[in-house]
């Protein structure tokens, strides 16, 4: 792809921030093919964003690459590259330990005031979600690559995304290369796939990583595996009650940063009982 292809959108829709983005994509480095990166951005600025959620960051080489386009950038990561660079003394190394990109020299003199808030803290638990805001724009997913951390991931951060979920290394699906590395991934992108329900893009450069794209629509619900929010409420309530109900406890949850499917049922006695909220 030439330089002018490159970035045409990227030019139309930032109107003028492309220099930026792309001397930024020069310097970073990051966990992820370049030209998969450039094609995520192409298609991120077609929405006009004005916050992402980002669930894994390691280094924040990505983190640092979105935020340049102009929006907010909210990243999640349990692992604290900056803290771990810190306390290694004596010349010893660890994989991964370096100051994230957005606060090294080299990004700074280019792009002093990235608007990025770095969470460190462990996605998969519900108070970490409570912590967050419950509309960002897009969602992206690339925290941990097992089904019980990666479906958690999405189950808490999923209903956040109002225009976009983007999820990472979803190319095992294709040929099972690396399943084991990012089982996740690779299970949900083929589920969501099968079921022909959803808008969806997907692009990857080789036969590993790959970023797929998914729209929200009303049939997105059934992807997520949390339980629906029960109430159970006496039995002479009418189903305009039920729905009154329901409402206020769907604003209730997104309050606290939870979306969350709401049902109404009944029993016999004459109060109401609220089940269904966990946090395993």
């Amino acid at each position: 792809m030439g330089e002018q292809g490159r970035y045409a959108v990227r030019g139309q829709v930032l109107r003028g921030k492309v220099t930026l983005t792309k001397q930024v994509l020069d310097i970073v480095t990051m966990m992820q093919l370049v030209p998969e990166v450039e094609w995520l951005l192409d298609k991120i600025n077609l929405l006009e964003p004005k916050n992402i959620l980002e669930i894994g960051c390691l280094n924040g080489g990505l983190t640092t690459v979105l935020a340049s386009l102009g929006c907010e950038v909210v990243s999640v990561d349990a692992y604290d590259c900056e803290t771990r660079f810190d306390l290694i003394k004596n010349g010893e190394t660890e994989w991964g330990a370096n100051p994230h990109w957005w606060n090294r020299s080299e990004i700074r003199e280019i792009f002093p005031h990235p608007d990025i808030r770095f969470i460190h803290a462990d996605s998969n638990k519900l108070k970490t979600a409570n912590m967050l805001r419950n509309d960002f724009d897009i969602v992206i997913i690339d925290g941990g690559h097992d089904l019980k951390t990666g479906q958690r991931d999405f189950d808490l951060y999923g209903p956040m995304a109002g225009k976009l979920i983007a999820i990472h290394d979803i190319n095992g699906y294709k040929n099972l290369h690396n399943v084991e590395c990012f089982l996740w991934p690779t299970i949900f992108w083929y589920d969501v796939k099968m079921r022909n329900k959803f808008k969806t893009e997907e692009f990857s450069e080789g036969d590993w990583a790959g970023w797929g794209l998914l729209y929200p629509n009303e049939s997105i619900e059934s992807l997520f595996s949390l339980k629906p929010f029960v109430v159970y409420g006496p039995g002479y309530m009418t189903k305009e009650q039920r729905e009154v109900v329901a409402d206020r406890c769907k604003n209730w949850l997104k309050a606290k940063g939870v979306n969350r499917k709401v049902i109404v049922k009944t029993h016999d006695s004459d109060r109401t009982t609220y089940m269904g909220l966990d946090d395993k």
